[in-house]
């Protein structure tokens, strides 16, 4: 990018006077061998110059409160999804809790009965998908929970 582009780009700032003194020092230098940029400062200086005179719009109650109350519902839905987090993690290690505790019932009930009848095959199978209808039935909870959590939250921000 070139001299005469780089101040181009800070003539409507110089217009409203919002320049740093190392840029001003830049542009004041630019504009004393430049025609073409000192007339469009100009015309920026005359367009500043009209901004300048129209009144400031008022201030709106309504939408400080509007913003107020947004922020608000924000800062609760991120509390709400703090709560929601907390119960799906006490849900899945209520479910991890259940398969651990009914794998230890199902080994002790073998150790427990005589399965003379049943090949050992058998009581292995059994045991193997009552583990995995445990962990699945977990994983569905967790599922679920968290599609419920991400419908919350889509609410809450809507």
């Amino acid at each position: 990018m070139n001299t005469h582009s780089k101040v181009r780009d800070l003539l409507a700032l110089a217009a409203s006077g919002l320049l740093s003194d190392a840029e001003e020092k830049f542009v004041h230098q630019h504009l004393q061998e430049c025609a073409e940029c000192a007339a469009e400062l100009d015309r920026w200086r005359l367009i500043t110059g009209a901004l300048n005179q129209r009144p400031a719009p008022p201030f709106s109650a309504s939408l400080a409160q509007q913003t107020v109350s947004r922020v608000k519902d924000a800062c609760s839905a991120q509390s709400e999804k703090r709560v929601s987090v907390f119960f799906l993690s006490v849900a899945i290690g209520f479910g991890w809790l259940f398969c651990l505790v009914s794998v230890l019932f199902f080994a002790a009930a073998i150790n427990h009965f005589s399965f003379s009848n049943i090949g050992s095959a058998s009581i292995a199978v059994a045991l193997l998908l009552s583990t995995v209808f445990t962990i699945i039935t977990a994983g569905v909870a967790a599922w679920v929970l968290m599609g419920a959590e991400r419908k919350t939250l889509y609410v809450s921000f809507a």
